[in-house]
């Protein structure tokens, strides 16, 4: 496991959409939705001996503002029959945002919009002291999964995660050139 100082911390883990779709709270209908999601909000499982999956507080807001802003690449999923929906509301100055699964492909634009979205949250863009708490696990093409928790400054969380998926993810064009995957690696740009 890597670790970014108490900032960040990077995992491998076994986890994919396939894990969270054939949980046994999710319907064959909801199944087909987080399949063919690229971002996909999951719950905690077991949390303070819970039997129930639970959402940090205000995860439906987020869920409204990741369906309402993401760009059409995008395909947000929430990994919960909208009956058992529940959620956790935790006291403090930490903004817990929640608990993702991206594909590598659009983990750049997911950084973006929950970004976007602690900023909306935090309401003074120059609050140096909240801080927030995300857990993104980035599934590459081939299958491999690696987790990112972050938990720090929100003004620092998009530049954070972003420098650790530049140097932990392999793009594409990199996977392909591995022979590991059927992409095709981009043409060279003509600047002729």
């Amino acid at each position: 496991m890597a670790n970014h100082g108490e900032i960040l911390k990077i995992e491998e883990v076994a986890e994919s959409f396939e894990t969270w779709a054939n949980q046994p709270f999710i319907s064959s209908e909801t199944r087909q939705l987080i399949l063919k999601s690229n971002l996909l909000v999951v719950p905690w499982l077991g949390f303070r001996s819970l039997d129930i999956p639970v959402f940090p507080v205000c995860t439906e807001e987020l869920f409204r503002f990741l369906k309402d802003k993401a760009p059409p690449e995008v395909i947000p999923e929430i990994c919960i029959e909208d009956k058992d929906y529940k959620e956790v509301a935790l006291h403090g100055a930490l903004l817990i945002v929640g608990v993702f699964v991206v594909t590598a492909f659009i983990a750049p634009l997911a950084v973006d919009l929950i970004s976007e979205y602690i900023k909306r949250r935090i309401f003074k863009p120059d609050e140096d002291k909240a801080k927030a708490r995300v857990e993104l696990t980035v599934i590459e093409e081939g299958g491999k999964a690696l987790n990112f928790k972050y938990e720090g400054p929100a003004r620092d969380f998009r530049k954070t995660i972003n420098a650790a998926l530049k140097t932990s993810i392999k793009k594409p064009e990199q996977i392909a050139s591995t022979g590991k995957s059927s992409a095709k690696p981009l043409p060279p740009s003509d600047t002729n």
